[in-house]
């Protein structure tokens, strides 16, 4: 059962990932930026999707990561450092929070939303709480983030 839920997992993954290949061909929209912001929140909140692989698929070359411009390689770090404080991580955005907006050019769009979490670290601590998600997605990059930042809404 558990290979089967597995395979079905990587398929879904796999069929996203060029979903995504194929939107960032085309102008960027809100929809996509909408659904971009959802399969993000989603891949942080496991750990085997947090990778090389996974960083070079959401984010550009370079990217203002919360207000410090960052390479590819340095954010990777930084969510590797991340998950080894907060090994156990449920993430989602809650609903008719999401809003989008693009440029006249549709070459970059926002995208944010309330992204409530509820997270362990390894000695047990627990934290509750939401911080509202703000990503910059430029058409330049092939729609990945050009920017990352959150406000805490509560905790």
């Amino acid at each position: 059962m558990l290979r089967g839920l597995f395979i079905t997992v990587a398929a879904f993954a796999a069929t996203l990932s060029g979903a995504v290949a194929q939107e960032a061909s085309g102008p960027l929209t809100t929809e996509m930026a909408q659904r971009r912001l959802q399969a993000y929140v989603n891949t942080w909140s496991s750990n085997q999707d947090i990778n090389p692989s996974s960083v070079d698929h959401y984010y550009a070359d370079r990217v203002i990561y919360y207000g410090k411009p960052m390479s590819r390689q340095q954010i990777l770090r930084d969510k590797l450092n991340y998950i080894s404080v907060w090994p156990e991580r449920h993430y989602r955005i809650v609903p008719g929070t999401v809003s989008a907006a693009c440029d006249r050019g549709h070459t970059m769009c926002r995208v944010s939303g309330i992204m409530a979490w509820d997270r362990r670290s390894r000695t047990g601590r627990t934290s509750i709480g939401s911080a509202r998600l703000t990503l910059i997605l430029s058409k330049g990059s092939g729609g990945r983030i050009a920017r990352e930042s959150a406000s805490l809404h509560s905790r």
